[in-house]
């Protein structure tokens, strides 16, 4: 498990934020739990085109929140190695 720091700014308040990374997914577990003061806020997993998505919202954050902690996840989160980006697509056209 790795941790980092994350602050965000909502309107004119700084927060600051603890991630915890757990290296592996499955249906019942999230990658990236977001921590305030060591309680569990929220839980988010990357879908295929790296994109965060939320997976628990056990702070009952609003969704402005929300899409500040995904946006700062996905800058600073490199994409998973089996992800299947935009720049993994194959076409089928000739």
């Amino acid at each position: 498990m790795k941790n980092y720091q994350l602050t965000v700014t909502v309107g004119t308040e700084i927060r600051k934020f603890e991630l915890a990374e757990y290296m592996f997914h499955d249906e019942e577990r999230c990658i990236y739990h977001v921590f305030e003061d060591g309680i569990l806020l929220a839980a988010f997993v990357p879908d295929h085109y790296h994109s965060m998505q939320l997976c628990k919202n056990p702070g009952h954050l609003d969704d402005e929140l929300i899409d500040l902690l995904a946006d700062s996840l996905e800058s600073h989160i490199p994409p998973l190695p089996n992800s299947t980006g935009i720049d993994n697509l194959k076409s089928d056209l000739p």
